[in-house]
């Protein structure tokens, strides 16, 4: 996925792209995959959950707001530390 990425990135400077550009695509690149995932997780987990909790005599509702949270937490420290190496290099 990343093989390459340090020549693009560096051709499209040369070529007169922002940093803030370039970083903004890598974020994009790096969040891509990781969107994708956790969207066939919380389908996965949502089956999983609905069907262990109902095995209980005192039922729960499952609150969707978990799974989305869920991913901002899986996102946010990569999204995170790649804005950072990216302003470091920049």
């Amino acid at each position: 996925m990343w093989a390459g990425g340090a020549s693009r990135g560096a051709a499209r400077k040369a070529l007169g792209a922002s940093t803030s550009r370039i970083l903004a695509l890598l974020l994009w690149q790096l969040s891509r995959p990781v969107l994708l995932a956790n969207l066939i997780a919380w389908l996965i987990a949502w089956w999983l959950m609905r069907r262990w909790l109902n095995g209980f005599a005192e039922r729960i509702p499952l609150q969707p707001w978990l799974f989305p949270a869920a991913g901002l937490a899986a996102l946010a420290p990569g999204l995170e530390l790649t804005q950072f190496i990216g302003d470091e290099g920049a």
